[in-house]
């Protein structure tokens, strides 16, 4: 087994986690979301149009928010443990401060809608975690949607990627 590293070496000048080879690669047309009602985590109901979803893309199209990060999320220790150690990084890295997956692991870099309604998007991830979702440790994702961000309406704030958890939206494929 290969010793743990420091924490503060597994960073970049920019301050973001980087990865041994340092290859990032991209996964295109991932479904993220779609059109009708969802129930959230916290159990809230709300109903999503195509205008919506429209209005995210051109707020994303508009760098509203500024970037939107794939991250870790909704995994149980154990399995953000076998991924630190699949990465050859420290758990805490992956998990952050308070436990809830901090680390930047790749962005969106575009979104699109299809016909059915259905959201799509580009991640540009790092080689290592490509792997990883390709290999079906990540096989569903959790767009995180804030419905009013700074009152200019919804905006993708984020995309988590699970392993052992199912999220909210269960119709993805």
């Amino acid at each position: 087994m290969v010793a743990d590293p420091k924490i503060e070496d597994q960073f970049n000048t920019e301050g973001e986690l980087r990865f041994d080879d340092g290859k990032m690669r991209q996964l295109a047309g991932v479904q993220i979301f779609t059109t009708g009602e969802h129930t959230d985590s916290a159990g809230n109901k709300r109903i999503w149009t195509r205008s919506q979803l429209t209005d995210i893309i051109k707020k994303f199209n508009e760098k509203i928010p500024s970037s939107v990060p794939i991250k870790l999320g909704h995994t149980s220790p154990e399995h953000t443990k076998s991924i630190a150690n699949a990465l050859n990084i420290t758990t805490e890295v992956l998990m952050g401060e308070n436990g809830r997956g901090a680390a930047r692991l790749g962005s969106v870099n575009a979104l699109a809608i299809q016909k059915d309604g259905t959201l799509i998007a580009d991640f540009q991830i790092a080689d290592g975690i490509a792997n990883l979702v390709e290999s079906a440790m990540f096989n569903t994702v959790s767009a995180e949607i804030i419905p009013d961000y700074q009152g200019q309406g919804p905006v993708l704030s984020g995309v988590a990627l699970l392993g052992a958890d199912r999220p909210a939206l269960k119709k993805l494929e």
